[in-house]
């Protein structure tokens, strides 16, 4: 019967690999110990003042003004100044004809061509 000679060469290569994936394992383990948030905590509550993403905190509604109609192109709400429809909200671009959320817009005013605080989602 012939007994199995093993290359000094491949033990080397297999402790090697097992002490390098011990060693990552072990890192893995600490990096993820160092977190700056703790789970075990609640966070703080966000202020008022925090936006979502470290931006500028939302801009608060304004009512939608109400027109007699106009000949503007794009004034969706006739009071003679284009508005922003977005008719697409939140579908995919696979499902053409699926159900959507809804429409978005943003009414034009006389101080801003678009203003962000005169805002509506129809359903």
């Amino acid at each position: 019967m012939r007994t199995r000679i093993t290359h000094p060469q491949a033990t080397t290569t297999t402790t090697a690999a097992a002490a390098l994936a011990a060693g990552c394992t072990g890192l893995l383990l600490v990096l993820t110990g160092c977190d700056s948030s703790s789970a075990a905590g609640p966070s703080a509550p966000a202020t008022t003042a925090d936006a979502k993403n470290g931006d500028r905190a939302p801009v608060p509604l304004a009512p939608v003004p109400r027109g007699e109609g106009s000949r503007v192109p794009y004034d969706f709400n006739g009071d003679g100044h284009r508005d922003l429809v977005i008719n697409d909200l939140v579908k995919a671009p696979e499902d053409l004809h699926g159900d959507d959320a809804g429409m978005g817009i943003v009414y034009g005013t006389e101080d801003s061509p678009l203003d962000p605080a005169v805002r509506q989602l129809l359903n």
